[in-house]
C-alpha cells in the first residue's frame, strides 16, 4: 500500500516536474522571442532618428547659404516690391529653419544626447 502510493506520488511528482520544463522552455523561449523583438523595434528606432538628423542637416545647410545670400541681397538696391519679397523669403527660411532645428534638438533628446546650452 505505502509502496503503491510512493510509486503513485512519484509519477504525480515527475509529472508536475515535466509540466513545469515544458513551461518554462516555452517561456524562455518567448523571452527570447521578445528580446529579439525589442532588439529589432531599437534597430529600427535608431535608423529612424539617424534618418531624421540626416535629412534635417542636409536641408539645414543649403537653407542656411539662402538665408545668408538673402541678408546679402537686403543690403543691395532693391525696389518696394522687392524688399518685400525678399523680407518673406527670409523670414520664411529662418522659420523653416527654427523648424529643423526643432526636429533636431527632438531627434537628440529622443537619443538622450540632449544637453542644455
Amino acid at each position: 500500500n505505502d509502496l503503491l502510493f510512493l510509486l503513485d506520488e512519484a509519477a504525480r511528482l515527475e509529472d508536475l516536474v515535466c509540466t513545469a520544463t515544458k513551461e518554462l522552455r516555452s517561456v524562455n523561449e518567448r523571452n527570447a522571442e521578445l528580446r529579439r523583438l525589442k532588439e529589432s523595434a531599437e534597430r529600427l528606432a535608431q535608423a529612424r532618428q539617424d534618418f531624421v538628423a540626416t535629412v534635417s542637416h542636409e536641408v539645414r545647410t543649403p537653407l542656411q547659404a539662402i538665408i545668408g545670400l538673402g541678408e546679402i541681397l537686403a543690403t543691395s538696391e532693391l525696389s518696394n516690391d522687392q524688399l518685400d519679397m525678399l523680407s518673406t523669403l527670409l523670414s520664411s527660411a529662418k522659420l523653416l529653419s527654427a523648424i529643423i532645428n526643432d526636429i533636431l534638438d527632438y531627434t537628440k533628446f529622443s537619443t538622450h544626447d540632449f544637453h542644455l546650452e
